[in-house]
């Protein structure tokens, strides 16, 4: 994989340069309580907006994007953008627009292994007090996880096509392997920070956690 770099840090692409390499465009993906939805909206308006706005740059120069990758998401077509509206609703109309432009939605994930992932994570929240059973369940999680992430880097490899450009929308902690003929451009906007400030900011506030 070829080391992504935040844009802000990076010369602007030329279309010659890139013209055969496969490119995939990392936008980081943030999922919220409802609770904290008010608080955090403004924030979330303003970072998809510049998101919408470094893509589209990118697109001049690099070529139209023509596949999505989201994560979460196990559908394609408006069945995929349901899922995108109920995971990502500020990044929905944006993810439409390509959508309803130049890309297809790829069913990024596997249904039944994200499901399982999911009551894994479910089990290790509850708070479990055997350490036998939480053995039992960091296995189950940590091979649930490994799974994913190889079906993951397949998908991308096989839904990328020589010279072509995907965007990903993705949680930062996620941490998916890309294939290594892939060049990476990660999409830093300036508002980027002040979400990961306001992230740092919560937890700060929570007693437990100091």
């Amino acid at each position: 994989m070829s080391t992504g770099q935040p844009l802000s840090r990076m010369p602007k692409p030329s279309a010659e340069q890139y013209k055969n390499v496969r490119k995939l465009l990392l936008a980081p993906l943030f999922v919220f309580p409802i609770s904290d939805s008010d608080e955090v909206e403004p924030l979330l308006e303003k970072y998809w907006s510049e998101i919408r706005d470094q893509v589209q740059n990118l697109e001049r120069s690099l070529g139209s994007v023509t596949e999505v990758f989201h994560e979460n998401v196990f559908l394609t077509g408006d069945d995929g953008l349901n899922m995108v509206e109920r995971i990502n609703p500020k990044g929905h109309s944006f993810v439409q627009t390509l959508i309803r432009s130049t890309a297809n939605l790829v069913a990024f994930e596997d249904q039944e292994t994200i499901m399982e992932l999911s009551d894994w994570q479910r089990c290790l929240s509850i708070g479990i007090m055997s350490e036998k059973v939480r053995k039992i369940v960091l296995d189950g999680y940590t091979q649930i996880s490994s799974q994913r992430s190889e079906l993951l880097t397949k998908k991308i490899n096989e839904s990328i096509p020589e010279g072509g450009c995907a965007i990903i929308f993705t949680l930062e902690e996620s941490k998916i392997q890309f294939p290594e003929d892939i060049q990476v451009f990660y999409i830093s906007p300036p508002s980027l920070n002040e979400i990961k400030n306001w992230i740092d900011e919560k937890v700060k506030s929570f007693p437990d956690l100091n």
